[in-house]
């Protein structure tokens, strides 16, 4: 996997206390949305559920969204730490019968890890730019609308539109386009 300052945050916040408590082991980290908070660019990271398999593994819905500073205006990078939890299991951002049940089911390969790694560098690159008040280069979005539709899950896209519908507009495309 990527090794870069946000996959690191992926893991870190794995070992939380709070992510400790309130999540379930079996539970993944996915692809990191960037936000606007008050003058400072953070991370929101889903996290959903899943269940491995022999061949694919089971996909359910965000049971939470972590959302975490990257840089502060005054300051630049900021160390690692959760700044809101939000239990979706309460309050699901795609209303669509039982939170806990599966949704749909993902073949992971080697093409996923390789568009996750690229995913992870090229949103990286988002949220130092947006620190320093600069977007991505036009061949960097290119590049991003190639792989970050590869890099999650087709069962989850609606809840990623749900949670950070400029985003993917942007990188997946309109809802109900093409």
């Amino acid at each position: 996997m990527a090794s870069g300052r946000l996959a690191r945050l992926r893991d870190e916040i794995r070992r939380t206390p709070l992510f400790d408590v309130a999540v379930p082991i079996e539970a993944a980290v996915g692809m990191p949305l960037p936000r606007m908070d008050a003058g400072r660019v953070c991370v929101a990271l889903p996290v959903h559920g899943v269940a491995p398999g022999p061949a694919e593994a089971i996909i359910f819905p965000p049971l939470a969204l972590v959302t975490v500073p990257w840089t502060d205006p005054s300051t630049g990078p900021v160390p690692p730490r959760i700044a809101e939890y939000r239990d979706l299991r309460w309050s699901p951002v795609v209303p669509a019968g039982d939170p806990d049940a599966a949704i749909g089911s993902h073949p992971a390969g080697e093409e996923d890890v390789a568009a996750m790694t690229e995913c992870l560098g090229l949103v990286e690159s988002m949220l130092d730019g947006l620190g320093a008040g600069h977007d991505l280069g036009p061949g960097q979005v290119a590049r991003l609308q190639a792989v970050f539709p590869a890099a999650i899950p087709p069962a989850l896209v609606p809840h990623y539109r749900a949670l950070a519908p400029r985003f993917t507009d942007r990188f997946l495309g309109p809802a109900g386009a093409g």
